[in-house]
């Protein structure tokens, strides 16, 4: 297998579960080329990556597709980790042999479409891609050594200038403990309510002083409490996995934050509301915390989010502080 093509064309968080995958790919065929292609948006997640010998940024005009097209001509094996159209006819304009992938409304472009089982929907998510890539050519990346570590692009030192000064002018110098929060996910839906992470930061305030850093790509709402730091906005992808990196705890719902703290082993929380749980919580999170919703989980593979803005209010601070509060007495008494 000397030149194999993965694609993940959707959120960045999706592309950052999926090198996992590619790591394994990479074990299994090192002397192969891998070229990863995702949105824009999320080439510099994965740029740079030892698994990842190109990453290619999909667009849909002409001149660019046509640029895919030499690019990924006549690969050895197409693997589409997502279930979008474009990529799969590109593979197979350009010849690839085989490509695997969901069928989904691109079964003609496929020479291995998988089926959808609902099943598909209760697994973590790179296990599915695994399991689609296992079913249809027998390759098996789950027996490979790292299996199911994410990968997660290092900054730079100029960047990584950038978030400490950002931290400093907040009163957080080099070494000060400090939390990681994500307010807000790939959807209104998915957000917890601002009141209810006011009162879980007011629960914060009452055991400890620690220095909370929010992240993300959305500003935080005003009035929050003595000690939360908004640096949501200012930060690229690259400098985000420094800042998380540094952290020694994270919550937020099942987005982007929540991958890269994965990926930089950093103890998590995880709330869900429409998506399912088992499909985008990391395996070793601390607690899960999803909505009391009985029509929950509604999004998955072949559907979304309903949209309703309430799905995630049935999620309580207090039950989510105690999960926290579990896990704080015990960091504190392991570092005595």
């Amino acid at each position: 297998m000397n030149r194999i093509l993965v694609t993940r064309i959707g959120g960045i968080g999706d592309v950052v579960m999926t090198t996992a995958v590619i790591a394994g790919l990479k074990e299994l065929y090192p002397n192969s080329h891998i070229a990863y292609l995702v949105a824009p948006n999320a080439v510099d997640a994965v740029a740079g990556l030892p698994c990842v010998d190109e990453v290619i940024a999909f667009r849909k005009d002409l001149k660019t597709q046509l640029s895919i097209l030499k690019k990924i001509w006549r690969f050895d094996l197409a693997l589409h980790a997502d279930v979008t159209y474009r990529p799969a006819v590109l593979s197979a304009l350009a010849r690839i042999p085989v490509r695997v992938g969901l069928a989904h409304k691109r079964r003609q472009w496929l020479t291995n479409p998988i089926e959808w089982e609902p099943c598909q929907d209760s697994l973590y998510d790179p296990e599915t891609v695994a399991q689609w890539l296992r079913t249809a050519t027998g390759i098996d990346i789950t027996k490979t050594s790292g299996w199911s570590a994410l990968h997660y692009a290092e900054a730079t030192p100029m960047e990584e200038k950038h978030v400490c000064d950002m931290l400093s002018a907040v009163g957080v110098s080099p070494g000060t403990e400090y939390l990681v929060a994500a307010l807000h996910a790939s959807g209104d839906a998915k957000d917890w309510p601002a009141d209810k992470w006011r009162t879980f930061f007011e629960k914060i305030r009452q055991i400890s002083s620690v220095p909370i850093i929010l992240v993300g790509d959305k500003p935080a709402p005003a009035d929050l409490p003595v000690g939360v730091f908004d640096l949501a906005c200012k930060t690229n992808l690259r400098e985000l996995g420094f800042i998380m990196r540094r952290a020694v705890f994270f919550i937020g719902g099942c987005s982007l934050p929540m991958h890269v703290a994965r990926a930089f082993h950093i103890p998590s929380i995880g709330l869900y509301g429409p998506n399912p749980v088992t499909k985008g919580a990391p395996p070793e999170l601390v607690a899960a915390h999803a909505t009391k919703h009985a029509c929950a989980p509604c999004e998955g593979y072949y559907s979304g989010a309903c949209g309703h803005p309430d799905c995630m209010s049935s999620i309580e601070p207090g039950e989510v502080f105690n999960s926290f509060h579990q896990w704080w007495v015990k960091g504190k008494e392991r570092s005595v």
